[in-house]
This record gives C-alpha cells, structure tokens and sequence, in this order.
C-alpha cells in the first residue's frame, strides 16, 4: 500500500468585485477497491455553503455556493489517499483489445460511442499523423504503449 497526497490550489484575483456563480468542484479521487480517501480537507475563501453529491460515473461533487461578492477566489484542497495496487501496469488484457485499433463489441458501443467522439474534430488530422509515427500494422497493444512511453520521454 502506498499513500499519496494530492495537494490542489487556486486562486483567482479579479479587477473588481464580482459575484460569483455556484462552482462544481471535482477534488476527490473516485474510491474503489484500489484507492481508498484516507482523508480529505478543502478551504475556501470567500464565504460559502458546500453540498456534495455523486455524478453518473460516482464521483464526489462538490457544489459551492458563495455567500458574498469577492475580489479574490482561493480554493485549496488536501487528499490523502491510500492506494493498493502494488503493480498498476500489471493489467489482463482482453484478446479483442490486442490489436490498434480495437475492434469494440457491439454491445459495448452504446456506453463508448460519447468517447469515440472527438471534442475537438481540427486536431484529428495531427493525432493521426501522431499515431502513425508510433504505430506499425499488426503491432499489439502492448508494443504500442512501449512505443508511445518512449516517444513521451
């Protein structure tokens, strides 16, 4: 088991006092049989009420609402998670995601097709060209994640 902590501030200083609207804030790792939140601490500065809640994907949601107008916005948030995965690349790898690209099971395609769709469509022609550099026809997976991690050092 190892402990990691997770240490996240912003601040925001402003010409003028402005009202600020209610923020969501994602500050905490999603919990699951690997990561367990140890502790958790968030300070903020103007004013606020905070309630939390889940998202679809299950995680926590902080939403804050601000009592007062401010000309500074400082949020800083403290985790401590413990994280038990002793061998995080050691992963099972399905026969059917061995080969670039993976070919997905139809059933599968209603929760992966909002992932399939590009967020920024004018990039595509230069993230194919990146692929290409790194990718040979008929490389595995696997070949391919050694390829990218040497290119990204």
């Amino acid at each position: 088991m190892r402990r990691i902590q997770i240490r996240h501030r912003t601040h925001y200083l402003f010409r003028e006092t402005v009202t600020l609207l209610p923020h969501s804030l994602l500050l905490r790792p999603r919990e699951g049989h690997d990561i367990r939140v140890k502790s958790s601490k968030l300070e903020i500065s103007p004013a606020y009420k905070i309630r939390w809640s889940r998202d679809v994907y299950g995680n926590s949601i902080a939403i804050v609402d601000f009592q007062q107008r401010a000309d500074e916005l400082i949020i800083t948030s403290e985790v401590v998670v413990e994280h038990y995965d002793d061998q995080p690349l050691l992963f099972v790898l399905d026969d059917d995601a061995r080969h670039f690209p993976v070919k997905y099971d139809p059933a599968e395609l209603v929760d992966l097709t909002p992932y399939q769709t590009p967020v920024f469509p004018d990039d595509q022609v230069i993230m194919k060209d990146w692929v290409a550099g790194i990718y040979q026809t008929g490389w595995q997976v696997t070949r391919l994640l050694c390829s990218i991690q040497s290119t990204a050092k």
